[in-house]
């Protein structure tokens, strides 16, 4: 028998068709992984996430710290955070954010609520009310949750003491006490969850966190605080916001991401703009551009930028060209154009070759495969011990990474291994990274960390528009993965089909649902249903 919250998710969603999945950033504090986020996520076909780390007192990673960085987010999650973590300025900001129309999940545990928010931005944006005192209260033998139809019997086994505000709803209860709370604030939508992932079940009784449908619950949560993705900017507005950036000073790398769904041969004019522009920026987002617009000529350019620069005039045939640049790769410029390169020039000239190398993948021509598989040649991953992770990220690594996305995106279903693995070693080394940063920081560290985010994300938005002829080589590598990083990369891949009432190819759905993650698993049999 159905139970009640599945029947609900069912009508919530229903008719709901995004075309881009939403944006998430999760404020993870401790036990963030028992409260299943993920296969909520999973449920909603999966999301673009940004993941901020919880310490006692700080937050580690990107939280926003301007207005226009937290309106890019149609859902913010604050899982088992203390308020003091967030800063005066954070907690500022994301008051801002809700009145204007956004979106936040509170979930307790052992560091929410009580004092740090009581009296803060984050009880004036709440439906509830904080104590302010330390307000978690132990039930041993646990509390059921209600209104739950079926014969599951999921409990609570610490929860926080609230009071809902006027106008709250409450959506489910322990002991009669408030526990799943929503209500609005200015334009936007709150949820507090009141509950823990605390506590030793005794025999007989489900813990909340294991009931096979809290997933659900969670997602319905999601749906109502955020029903679909924002708006994201169509065609007109990327190509006058492009337009402007040609002659602005503004950075205009983060446009990729805006132009990579609506490009076509229309922003050909514009990426000719930025590449004459000669400011660097300018010209990686061009030469990008280039190959998305897949205009007429396209591939003779980019291969040209990747030889010889912007500037340089042809001198001899496109393949004799390679040949030469790739012979004096140690350089990473011609010696005969640039004898006395300066080490500026040399890394705008590498700049250039590595938006060379994503345009030709955005191209998506397999005749490019051979360039791509040479630039892999020349710069190897390094051979780890099982357990080792890589703990810098050099040029070499940025440039077998964009090879290997742009392979993928060219049809070599081979390279789909290497870039999962390149992902999985991304996150492992800006973990490290930010470990190194917070003791001796060494003077490279910012610079490599600066580095890896940017090529991260130029990756992640390679995944998201992948051709189905390599689905199955990226499925049977996701599947194979344990580590739960590895979710957001299947929601980036996989995801789109979801959220574009597309059913997944029944090869792919099949490999997806041996995978013993289960937010994984539960994608694939969400999109193989065709929602």
């Amino acid at each position: 028998m159905r139970t009640l919250v599945m029947v609900l998710l069912t009508l919530w969603l229903s008719g709901q068709s995004q075309a881009e999945p939403r944006r998430v950033l999760a404020v993870r504090g401790l036990w963030y992984e028992l409260y299943q986020c993920d296969s909520a996520f999973a449920a909603l076909g999966g999301v673009r996430s940004v993941n901020v780390w919880h310490s006692p007192n700080s937050v580690s990673g990107p939280f926003p710290s301007t207005a226009e960085e937290m309106a890019r987010y149609d859902l913010v999650i604050l899982a088992n955070i203390n308020g003091q973590s967030l800063s005066a300025e954070g907690r500022a900001l994301l008051k801002w954010y809700v009145a204007q129309g956004g979106a936040v999940l509170m979930l307790g545990g052992y560091y929410a609520f009580g004092g740090e928010y009581h009296g803060t931005e984050l009880e004036e944006i709440a439906p509830v009310e904080f104590s302010a005192d330390p307000n978690l209260v132990a039930i041993p033998t646990g509390a059921r949750l209600t209104p739950v139809k079926g014969d599951a019997q999921p409990h609570v086994f610490w929860r926080h003491n609230i009071r809902t505000k006027p106008g709250a709803t409450v959506v489910l209860t322990a002991d009669e006490q408030p526990l799943l709370v929503t209500g609005t604030f200015g334009q936007g939508r709150v949820a507090v969850f009141a509950g823990s992932v605390m506590g030793d079940p005794p025999a007989g009784r489900l813990a909340f966190w294991e009931w096979s449908q809290w997933p659900a619950v969670l997602a319905q949560a999601m749906t109502w605080l955020a029903p679909s993705a924002r708006a994201r900017p169509g065609k007109a507005a990327v190509l006058a916001q492009l337009q402007a950036a040609t002659t602005g000073t503004n950075a205009v790398e983060q446009l990729l991401e805006a132009a990579a769904p609506v490009a076509d041969q229309d922003f050909a004019v514009v990426a000719k703009a930025l590449i004459d522009s000669g400011r660097l920026e300018k010209v990686a987002l061009g030469l990008r551009l280039l190959g998305l617009s897949r205009v007429s000529g396209a591939k003779e350019q980019l291969r040209m930028a990747f030889t010889k620069g912007v500037t340089a005039p042809p001198k001899q045939s496109l393949d004799d060209l390679l040949a030469d640049a790739l012979e004096h790769k140690s350089s990473g410029v011609d010696p005969d154009l640039n004898p006395t390169a300066t080490k500026a020039a040399i890394e705008k000239f590498q700049a250039v070759q590595l938006a060379a190398v994503d345009g030709l993948g955005w191209l998506g021509d397999p005749a490019a495969l051979g360039v791509l598989h040479e630039i892999v040649r020349q710069n190897p991953a390094r051979v780890l011990a099982p357990g080792e992770f890589n703990e810098s990220f050099t040029e070499a690594d940025e440039r077998r990474e964009s090879a290997l996305i742009a392979a993928l995106r060219c049809g070599d279903a081979g390279a789909a291994g290497p870039v999962v693995d390149s992902w999985m070693q991304n996150l492992y080394t800006l973990a490290a990274l930010k470990i190194r940063g917070a003791g001796a920081k060494p003077a490279d560290s910012a610079v490599q960390r600066s580095r890896l985010v940017a090529a991260h994300a130029r990756l992640t938005i390679g995944l998201e528009r992948l051709p189905k002829s390599v689905w199955p080589a990226v499925a049977k590598r996701v599947a194979a993965e344990e580590d739960r990083w590895i979710v957001p990369l299947a929601f980036a891949v996989f995801g789109q089909a979801f959220n574009n009432d597309q059913a997944l190819p029944a090869e792919v759905a099949a490999i997806l649902r041996q995978s013993k993650l289960p937010a994984v698993a539960a994608l694939a049999i969400g999109a193989s249903n065709g929602n």
